[in-house]
This record gives C-alpha cells, sequence and structure tokens, in this order.
C-alpha cells in the first residue's frame, strides 16, 4: 500500500465533517504515477466514493462547488486553472504553485471564475512573503 504523502487526507477529514459540505470524488490529473493512482483509489475507498482518473470528467457534474486541489507543484498551476476555469471555488495548501507565472495564471482564472459566479475569493497567507506574492488577489487576510 502507498504511504499518503499529501495533504488531502486531512482535507478530505475536514471536509467530511463540516455539516454543509459532502465529498463527492476523488480525482486527479490524468498522467500520475501508479503510485498516486492507488493512493487517490485508497483515499476514494475511505469515503466510500468513485475514483475518477480523468480531472475533466471528475469536474464536470453539477453540484460541486469546491475543489479541494493538493496535486505536486509542479502541476498545481495547470491544476488550479482548470478547476477554478470550470467554475469551481479551490481550496489549495501550500506552496500556492511553483512558479510566479502559474501563481499569476491561478490568480487571473479565480479572478475570472469570481467575476462570472458573482463570488468573493479569499486568500490566507500567513508570511510577509506569500501575502506579497499574492497581491494581486482583491482581499488577502493574516
Amino acid at each position: 500500500m502507498p504511504d499518503r504523502r499529501t495533504h488531502q487526507e486531512e482535507h478530505a477529514a475536514a471536509f467530511d465533517v463540516h455539516p454543509s459540505r459532502e465529498l463527492i470524488t476523488v480525482t486527479d490529473k490524468h498522467d500520475v504515477s501508479a503510485f498516486h493512482t492507488e493512493a487517490n483509489q485508497l483515499l476514494a475507498d475511505d469515503y466510500n466514493i468513485p475514483y475518477v482518473a480523468d480531472l475533466d470528467q471528475a469536474l464536470k457534474p453539477p453540484g460541486i462547488d469546491i475543489a479541494s486541489a493538493c496535486p505536486d507543484v509542479e502541476s498545481r498551476g495547470r491544476v488550479a486553472v482548470q478547476c477554478a476555469d470550470s467554475g469551481k471555488c479551490l481550496y489549495l495548501d501550500k506552496p500556492f504553485a511553483g512558479t510566479n507565472e502559474d501563481d499569476r495564471s491561478i490568480v487571473e482564472a479565480v479572478d475570472e471564475m469570481a467575476s462570472r459566479h458573482r463570488c468573493s475569493v479569499r486568500c490566507i497567507a500567513r508570511s510577509r512573503e506569500a501575502r506579497a506574492q499574492l497581491s494581486g488577489l482583491p482581499e488577502t487576510a493574516n
């Protein structure tokens, strides 16, 4: 069995106990390793929900409001933008992305999604450096 090495297990547990949230599916980008495929399936099994190996397909059903994303840092920008472009709110852990270009792409996609869906954007950045890096977001909280 693979050793679970993401924060997604912790995020799933927090969403699962929240009274107004329901876990729908576990998904990932299409080109993940066998290790990550097995870890994803284990997480899905933990909550008795499906594992959908195609992120595009997993984002299509109505009623999915939030995408909790914990891909490897190198893919984080692409995955976060894909989720935002599909109209999903994002729950991202640190680091935000692997490059400044990916950071900007995420901010732009989230701004566009927020304007289309008339929702607010909130980013919690604990370090001064992170707050400076994310200054393009409409609101930054400590």
